[in-house]
C-alpha cells in the first residue's frame, strides 16, 4: 500500500467512518496506475462493515491518455 492510498484511507476512517455504516466505496481500477491496489481495498471489508464496488474504467473521449494501457 502506497503512502497516498495510506493517506486517503486514513482521511475516510476518521472522518466518514463514524457517520457512514456501512460505508460504501466506489473504485475505477486503471490498468498501471492502481490496479496493484485492488488487494489492499478488498482487504478492508474483512474486518470493517464496508462496501466496495469495482467499476471499469472507460476513457471516453481522452484514448491518448491512457493508449498504452489495459
Amino acid at each position: 500500500m502506497d503512502w497516498f492510498f495510506g493517506f486517503k484511507l486514513h482521511l475516510v476512517v476518521n472522518e466518514f467512518g463514524q457517520l457512514l455504516d456501512p460505508l460504501k466505496l466506489n473504485v475505477v481500477v486503471i490498468p498501471g496506475v492502481n490496479d496493484h491496489e485492488v488487494l489492499d481495498f478488498a482487504a478492508l471489508t474483512i474486518d470493517r462493515r464496508w462496501h466496495i464496488r469495482f467499476i471499469e474504467f472507460m476513457p471516453i473521449g481522452n484514448f491518448q491518455l491512457f493508449s498504452d494501457r489495459g
